[in-house]
């Protein structure tokens, strides 16, 4: 996931100082392959990016967009126990909305990797989940049933 000018960047390291892809990668923070494929792609078009129509249009922009990011977490804390795919499918929904920002497509992998990044990983999930649903249980629990103490703790008679 890197933004435009740091891909300039590493193009202009690797291509004209001849700087080696794995400390390109190290200095830049990302992924020694990214680093392969911007300097193959640039030495067989001249350009950037595979298709130049595009440029920046790619699923890289998707964690350093916001909104998106926003979204996914306050879908996360409300729906807990929705799956990617449907996650997804929500997201997609958000987009038809006029006040959404802009389109960014996504799959699930890229809804995986942005929870990840900002810091939703499954157990987290599942505890949130877990914490919901009790909190909801406590809510919508007749109150003959809020003091229900366990066996273990209830006092036996003594025959």
């Amino acid at each position: 996931m890197v933004p435009e000018n740091v891909r300039v960047l590493i193009v202009w390291h690797v291509i004209h100082h001849a700087m080696p892809c794995s400390e390109a990668a190290r200095l830049f923070l990302c992924d020694p392959s990214s680093v392969y494929r911007y300097k193959a792609t640039y030495l067989a078009t001249g350009e950037l990016w595979p298709n130049g129509e595009r440029r920046n249009t790619d699923r890289d922009n998707i964690l350093y967009d916001e909104a998106f990011k926003l979204a996914l977490v306050e879908i996360n804390e409300e729906r807990p126990e929705q799956s990617l795919s449907e996650i997804g499918d929500i997201i997609r929904a958000l987009q038809q909305l006029p006040a959404w920002p802009g389109e960014l497509t996504c799959s699930t992998s890229t809804i995986d990797r942005v929870l990840r990044a900002v810091g939703w990983t499954h157990k987290r999930v599942i505890t949130h989940y877990k914490e919901r649903n009790n909190d909801l249980r406590v809510r919508w629990a007749p109150p003959s049933h809020r003091t229900w103490l366990p066996p273990s703790s209830v006092a036996r008679p003594v025959t």
